[in-house]
C-alpha cells in the first residue's frame, strides 16, 4: 500500500469513528463521550503541535507534562464497558497493546471538527 493509499485510510478510519463516535481497537471498544469545545481545542492544539513528529514515529512529547495533560482530558472522555477510563484503575497496564493506536485515533477523533472544514471557507 502506498503512503498516499495509508493517509487515505487513516483519514476514512477517523471520519468513520468520528460519525461513530467509537473506535474498535483489538476488540476494545472505546466509546467517545461529549467534551466541551474549551478541551476539544486543547487536544486539537496539541495535535497539531506534534503531528509532524508523530508521524516520523518521533514520540518523546509522550513523556511531557503538557501530554499528560492532554492524555487525562482524553482519558476523561472516552468509556469502555460503560466505565470511563479515567475512573478505571490500571486499564492502560492492562491494554498496553491497545494504546500506541488509541492514543493516534483519539487525537483525530477529537480533531476532527476542527479538521473537516477549510480554515479559509
Amino acid at each position: 500500500m502506498s503512503q498516499e493509499q495509508q493517509v487515505k485510510q487513516s483519514q476514512n478510519l477517523i471520519i468513520e469513528c468520528h460519525k461513530d463516535q467509537s473506535a474498535t481497537i483489538n476488540d476494545t471498544e472505546f466509546n467517545f463521550t461529549k467534551m466541551t469545545h474549551r478541551k476539544r481545542l486543547k487536544v486539537f492544539s496539541f495535535f497539531t503541535s506534534i503531528k509532524a513528529d508523530a508521524e516520523k514515529s518521533q514520540l518523546t512529547f509522550m513523556g511531557s507534562d503538557e501530554f499528560e495533560a492532554i492524555e487525562q482530558i482524553i482519558n476523561e472522555h472516552v468509556t469502555v464497558d460503560g466505565a470511563l477510563i479515567s475512573k478505571t484503575p490500571m486499564f492502560w497496564d492492562d491494554h498496553a497493546q491497545d494504546y500506541m493506536k488509541f492514543i493516534m485515533v483519539a487525537f483525530g477523533v477529537i480533531s476532527y471538527p476542527f479538521m473537516s472544514g477549510s480554515p479559509t471557507s
